[in-house]
């Protein structure tokens, strides 16, 4: 994989930018922050969609933060070779409408969308985000990302830079399908013992079809001729019960005749007492004639007696309801005014409490009135305070960076100071390169001695004042937050004294709507006091008016009571008489009806005498249709057992067929358990033997990487410090020895720039085996390497050295791009790009 061309829009600090690369070594240059090693976060962005730099590898970024401050949306395209073939790939972001992709080879689309970008370079280069990125990608801070982890990290590394975790994926997945054949192994056994026990049951259980068709066959005809038999049976039955039924229908009938005749000679009865009752009427008739004509006088006298009667209860009910009207209205008014009273007390009470309200809003605003401070004034005293705050949180950043860097530097004095004591004679200086006596030695640790003091002399200084800056800070946040206080306190008494302002308002208004209220009060008790004068004098006049016309009529009581007793006696046997003539009236209606009910009888006697003797020939003699109805109950007892033992032939007969049917289908599925058996046995086989393979293959790639690496990194190391370092080491949980004169050291004893060095050796040198073995199936497939800022620990001498062994390194790297802000090396490098 060799890349081309970089398009970037709006992506981090980049606008627009197009840099080619190329087949070359290639120098990125710029100062710190200038955007440097942004270009591969932009290559792993566009690739993978993820980038070295925000969140964890391989783990789902926020692309939002990678967009350029102020714009909505982004974008890198990607150009590169891979083969013979031509990639190009570009992935846009959008706020609004999210992220697109699409992936061309030679002018073919090959991927549409984020997710299947991402899979086809996965796919292309055999690599994640997260292996791309360690194997192609080696920064100063992740320069020892291999040594300084444990062993068991160490060798996860290595298996995901070679993708040697695969392996360990096929033995798990073996492993697993090994599990569920043993599991069905176990079923499919279990399943053949189940399946010949129920072929042989069925076998046992499954009688003689034909033994039982014949049986049924015999039985089916007998339950025929008895069906026919139990049909002829009932035929009888049911006309014996048909004539039974008639004969009760008969003699209903006759019952009902005999009682209508009942029911008529009862009749007869009552209209023979009605004629008896006409004969009285008469002699009665003559009897009350003579009384109404002796009682016709009292009738007149009474009429007119009622009238004067009438007047006189009119006029003496006028006089008692005046009388009462007029009291009634004296209680009415009284109680109106004593509630307009109540009222008028009542609003003076008011007007009362609602005077004292306002007299003391009207305080409460006077002396709010006075005390009142504008809170702006407090708004601007606590924005010039917070200005001073941020100019102090300032000043305390730039003393503690110092203070950092001091402590920085005492820290490497301390080290330095450890390293001058680990020294043995015949040493030399890992840093000047000098042999080690004993006068220089001593020399050396004085100068680190009173490099410290004054270093912790300085520390301290600035630990003093930084700890008075930071006083200073808490002054003045304690001032801001009195300001607050009385800005807060202001306004609390600004919104009081609106809040009294309107409360006044309102109370007088209520004060003057309640006087208002009072005077009306008032005047409606003078309106009463009048009303009430003048209601009682009408009624007293009309009262006088009423009594005067009482005392003109004359009225007797008693000889009212006298006439009025004998008019209703007149009218009582006036309707006594007009009762008694419709009942002589009704006599000749009587008689017809009596000789029409002495007809009906004598036709309700010769209906029953014709009844009976129909009864005589329906009769059904008892013993006779009890006979019949037990052979009846003989014949269908037979019928319900044949039927039963059909029904129980029938089911043997299905039950025969069915055990066979299930017999044939046990044996099919008993066929194929067995062919699934053998099927499972030599798959377990076959699985046992991958699963061998695959545990074996890691140990085998590990045993050929470790020497590849080794030789690797010797030759590496042994170019780049011209034979001072010659050869490295490594063992089985790949540890980093160092050869020093002969002897081989961990990496932790030398110092910080030669471990840069020979951690940057290990990872290219890893990064080149891993190129070498490209060609091989089942490896990555790199030919780029970026380098981000390890040149910046070394010295003039070993920088020139590292660059003539990474040019030494283009027959495995064909593109080599270098990432730094040191000037010196933009000299070295023929094909340079400023940001």
């Amino acid at each position: 994989m060799i890349i081309e061309n970089i398009d970037l829009l709006n992506f981090k600090k980049y606008a627009k930018q197009q840099i080619s690369l190329g087949p070359r070594i290639v120098g990125i240059f710029g100062p710190n922050g200038a955007g440097k090693s942004t270009l591969f976060d932009a290559i792993c962005w566009c690739l993978y969609g993820v980038t070295p730099t925000i969140g964890k590898e391989g783990e789902l970024v926020r692309q939002d933060e990678l967009v350029r401050d102020g714009e909505q949306e982004m974008g890198v395209e990607l150009t590169f070779t891979y083969g013979n073939q031509r990639y190009v790939v570009y992935r846009f972001y959008s706020v609004t409408y999210g992220t697109k992709a699409k992936a061309y080879v030679d002018g073919t689309v090959m991927a549409n969308s984020s997710k299947e970008v991402t899979a086809f370079i996965v796919r292309t280069l055999g690599l994640d985000a997260k292996a791309f990125i360690s194997a192609s990608f080696i920064r100063q801070k992740e320069i020892d990302l291999l040594t300084s982890q444990r062993a068991s990290k160490r060798k996860e590394i290595i298996n995901r830079l070679f993708n040697l975790q695969l392996y360990d994926q096929f033995f798990d997945d073996v492993r697993r399908q090994q599990r569920e054949l043993d599991t069905l192994l176990v079923q499919l056994k279990e399943r053949k013992e189940n399946l010949e026990t129920a072929v042989e049951h069925y076998k046992e259980i499954a009688g003689d079809e034909k033994e039982l068709s014949r049986a049924h066959k015999e039985v089916a005809g007998k339950l025929k001729e008895a069906t026919s038999r139990l049909a002829a049976q009932s035929e009888h039955v049911d006309s014996l019960l048909s004539q039974r039924e008639r004969w009760r229908e008969l003699g209903s009938e006759r019952d009902r005749l005999t009682s209508q005749e009942e029911a008529l000679y009862h009749r007869l009865r009552d209209r023979k007492g009605e004629l008896k009752e006409i004969a009285q009427a008469r002699e009665r008739i003559s009897l009350v004639s003579g009384r109404l004509d002796e009682l016709a006088p009292s009738v007149e006298r009474a009429s007119a007696l009622s009238q004067v009667r009438d007047r006189y209860r009119s006029l003496k009910q006028k006089e008692e309801e005046l009388e009462r009207r007029r009291w009634e209205v004296r209680g009415q008014y009284e109680k109106r005014q004593s509630a307009a009273q109540e009222d008028m007390e009542r609003l003076s009470s008011e007007i009362a409490n609602q005077e004292g309200k306002v007299r003391d809003l009207e305080r409460r605003h006077g002396e709010l009135s006075c005390a009142h401070v504008d809170p702006s004034s407090y708004t601007k005293k606590i924005a010039k305070a917070r200005e001073d705050e941020q100019l102090i949180d300032v000043r305390i950043n730039d003393l503690g960076s110092r203070l950092g860097a001091l402590r920085s530097r005492l820290e490497s004095l301390v080290e330095e100071r450890r390293s001058l004591e680990s020294l043995e004679g015949a040493s030399q200086c890992p840093t000047c390169h000098q042999s080690v006596t004993d006068e220089l030695r001593e020399c050396l640790e004085a100068k680190n001695d009173s490099a410290r003091a004054d270093l912790g002399k300085k520390i301290q200084a600035l630990e003093t004042k930084l700890e008075g800056v930071r006083q200073l800070r808490e002054d003045s946040r304690t001032q801001i937050a009195a300001l607050e206080h009385k800005r807060q306190k202001a306004e609390e008494d600004k919104y009081e004294l609106s809040t009294v302002a309107s409360s006044l308002e309102r109370e007088r208004t209520r004060l003057g709507d309640l006087r208002s209220r009072r005077d009306a009060v008032k005047k409606a008790l003078d309106d009463l006091s009048r009303e009430q004068s003048e209601a009682e004098g009408r009624l007293v006049e009309a009262f006088t008016k009423a009594r005067d016309e009482l005392r003109k009529i004359s009225f007797d009581q008693a000889e009212y009571e006298r006439v009025l007793h004998e008019a209703r006696e007149h009218d009582r046997l006036s309707n006594e008489l007009e009762h008694l003539s419709e009942k002589v009236a009704r006599e000749s209606v009587i008689r017809k009806e009596t000789d029409d009910i002495r007809a009906s009888i004598e036709d309700a006697e010769g209906k029953k005498r014709s009844l009976s003797e129909q009864m005589g020939s329906f009769f059904v003699p008892p013993e006779k249709l009890t006979a019949a109805q037990k052979s009846k109950q003989a014949l269908e007892e037979e019928v319900s057992v044949l039927r039963v033992n059909e029904g129980r032939l029938s089911e043997q007969i299905g039950s025969a067929r069915a055990m066979r049917e299930r017999m044939e289908e046990a044996q099919a599925k008993l066929d194929e358990v067995r062919t699934s058996l053998k099927e499972c046995q030599a798959s377990l086989h076959h699985h046992q033997v991958l699963k061998e393979a695959f545990r074996n293959i890691p140990i085998n790639i590990h045993e050929r990487l470790k020497p590849l690496i080794q030789s690797e990194v010797s030759w590496l190391l042994n170019e780049v410090t011209q034979g001072k370092y010659p050869a490295v080491a490594i063992d089985e949980e790949y540890t980093v020895r160092v050869s020093s004169n002969g002897v081989f050291y961990p990496i932790y004893r030398f110092s910080g720039g030669e471990k840069d060095l020979i951690n940057l050796c290990l990872r290219v040198g890893i990064s080149r085996v891993l190129v070498s073995l490209s060609r091989e199936q089942g490896f990555a497939h790199l030919e780029s390497l970026f380098l981000d800022e390890t040149f910046s620990s070394l010295d003039g001498e070993r920088r020139r050295n590292l660059l003539s062994s990474l040019r030494a390194l283009e027959h495995f790297f064909s593109q080599i791009v270098i990432i730094t802000h040191v000037e010196d090396v933009k000299e070295m490098i023929p094909y340079a790009y400023e940001v």
